[in-house]
């Protein structure tokens, strides 16, 4: 009788955990993490100077650069003062709209469309993109090859 309530303890505390365990595991197998986007990303001159030209104050300083923030598959992006959200899916970054965080520009007026295309890797180190004024069906997007910023880590 005790040998069958030990028993019967021991399945309940350890074989149904580790049965959902096995379950979980399995559900997810599946699932694939978006790539790794965030860090800081150089831009070519040309891109930010016709950036600058829509909006002079828009990309701020001389830097170079694309700063993005990643959690999972959501982005924080920011080129100079333009800041926004964005998303990762598969191997397309999208940010609806990048504002000027500060300047002359009007925010109503200037925000800018992202969108980029991934090369299929879990940790890029280049892609290809565009910025597009969002209300401006005649103005032509703005055309970037982005490389990937060497940090610390990569440096070993």
């Amino acid at each position: 009788m005790l040998f069958r309530r030990l028993a019967i303890a021991y399945i309940s505390s350890v074989g149904i955990p580790a049965l959902g365990l096995i379950a979980i595991l399995g559900g997810g197998r599946h699932l694939r993490a978006p790539a790794a986007v965030g860090g800081t990303w150089d831009l070519p001159t040309e891109a930010l100077t016709r950036i600058q030209s829509l909006c002079p104050d828009s990309a701020g300083s001389i830097e170079q650069r694309l700063d993005i923030s990643q959690s999972g598959r959501y982005l924080d992006l920011a080129i100079g003062q333009l800041r926004g959200p964005g998303t990762i899916e598969n191997d397309h970054v999208t940010a609806p709209a990048l504002l000027p965080s500060e300047g002359g520009c009007d925010a109503r007026q200037v925000s800018f469309v992202f969108d980029a295309q991934l090369p299929s890797t879990d940790r890029p180190a280049v892609f290809d993109g565009s910025l597009k004024l969002s209300h401006c069906p005649d103005c032509v997007a703005v055309r970037f090859h982005a490389v990937r910023r060497r940090d610390a880590s990569d440096r070993q």
